[in-house]
């Protein structure tokens, strides 16, 4: 099957009409397309990095960036021009040099969609505005792209690709929390350990992850099946994390769209609390429900025992700021010799660490017992060790532990500081928080005011 296709960056070449800017859309209001190259971002971009123009002086700060900022009084979470310049020059300029070393990546999450527009040529919407002037500007031989509409109708010259593993048709499209670099190191994990003993997955919602594990047991050639825990019950909020409304049971929607992996998968209704293990050997545990520390613990009291040394224990969330309780404890066995950290995931919020002992949730240590010094000590530490990406976030895990034991004032002081040098990274989850969460709103409504304030 084929999941994405390369093209020269110059086979691109228009534009959604509906995805211009207001004042560009307006002399495309009539025609659907607008030819790429005369829009004022692609424009900006070749300006940057084919003439060396400074960033203000590009027509897209000193026409689109400076008409809203004066109207909206922020453009991409800066409210000032110098912050929004500063932002170009470290973020964009990062991106343009990354795209200078490595040329375009190739993986799923880096693909540019793109529709089927004039005579098969290759039309963009609000996705690669950055990245296709950019290739162009730098003369890469392809860029990435994922055609909407049938590769018959295409009239350019393009390489099909396949991304690893081989999953079925829609298995990449399922609804996910994760990332697609979270489940491809999920597959290589549960394809190293499937030989060794049994995959176990706390959560698995809707199975996006669940099929790369799946692939992975597959893949690794055994005839076992892996041990999926999820509650199957679809609430609320979950219409608006996969984006419509689930059409038929969540069980029964699970089970298609695993679709010919079922046959490795043994899945398991219920709360994670009231599960029970037979004592099999486990060399994989991927945990993607327990979030708290009392489900935390009730994990390992449960699985913990049957963990091998050398089995390998994924958390996702791990790095997730409202979910602290798990670096809380999980650094506790670390400290006490049963895991080891080996790495984590980016884009994504999973670590990885590797089991060394007998694992028990016996070092750790309620959360009444930490105090503000342990707090700051101990996601300091961890934020050297995660991956850069990660880091701008991580720390507001901190400040919210913080208020939770009372130092409010130290704990927004922090938030402060974390938003003057990461707004752009942090505004917009909080604000998600603030908007569908009102409830951890109203918790850390002190964060919320620095948030509101700033």
């Amino acid at each position: 099957m084929i999941d994405a296709v390369r093209v020269s960056p110059f086979a691109v070449t228009h534009k959604l009409s509906c995805d211009l800017d207001e004042t560009e859309a307006a002399e495309w209001a009539s025609k659907p397309y607008a030819p790429l190259e005369g829009t004022i971002k692609h424009r900006s971009i070749m300006a940057r990095y084919v003439e060396g123009q400074r960033w203000e002086d590009t027509p897209l700060f000193t026409e689109i960036y400076a008409r809203r900022l004066a109207r909206d009084g922020e453009v991409r979470g800066c409210e000032t021009m110098e912050a929004l310049a500063e932002q170009y020059y470290t973020r964009v300029d990062a991106l343009c040099a990354d795209l200078r070393q490595h040329g375009f990546r190739e993986d799923p999450e880096n693909s540019i969609p793109v529709l089927i527009g004039p005579g098969g040529t290759l039309v963009i919407g609000n996705q690669g505005n950055h990245r296709i002037p950019m290739a162009k500007a730098l003369k890469l031989d392809s860029v990435l792209v994922r055609v909407r509409g049938e590769l018959k109708d295409v009239n350019v010259q393009f390489e099909p690709v396949t991304f690893h593993p081989e999953l079925h048709e829609g298995a990449r499209d399922i609804p996910a929390m994760t990332t697609g670099a979270e489940r491809l190191a999920y597959y290589e994990l549960a394809k190293a350990a499937a030989p060794q003993g049994t995959v176990v997955e706390l959560g698995t919602w809707l199975g996006a992850a669940t099929v790369f594990l799946a692939a992975g047991l597959r893949d690794a050639g055994v005839k076992s099946r892996m041990h999926a825990y999820d509650r199957f019950q679809w609430q609320a909020i979950h219409d608006y994390k996969a984006g419509f409304p689930l059409p038929k049971k969540m069980y029964d929607q699970f089970r298609e769209n695993l679709g010919p992996l079922n046959e490795y998968v043994q899945a398991h209704k219920g709360e994670i609390l009231a599960q029970r293990w037979d004592g099999w050997p486990i060399s994989l545990l991927v945990a993607d429900g327990p979030k708290r520390v009392k489900e935390i613990v009730q994990v390992l009291q449960v699985f913990g025992r049957s963990l091998t040394e050398g089995a390998h224990m994924a958390w996702q969330d791990f790095a997730y700021f409202p979910a602290y309780d798990l670096p809380a404890c999980l650094d506790p066995l670390e400290q006490a010799g049963q895991i080891a950290f080996v790495d984590s995931v980016y884009p994504g919020t999973t670590a990885i660490f590797r089991v060394t002992g007998k694992v028990s949730p016996k070092p750790i240590r309620p959360l009444t017992q930490w105090t503000p010094a342990q707090i700051i000590d101990t996601w300091s530490r961890w934020r050297e060790r995660l991956q850069p990406g990660m880091r701008p976030r991580w720390m507001c895990g901190a400040a919210m532990f913080l208020c939770d034991r009372g130092a409010t004032e130290q704990g927004a002081k922090l938030f402060r500081a974390l938003l003057a040098e990461y707004r752009p990274e942090i505004a917009p989850k909080w604000q998600y928080l603030k908007d569908k969460r009102p409830t951890v709103a109203a918790k850390y409504a002190a964060l919320v005011a620095v948030l509101d304030a700033a």
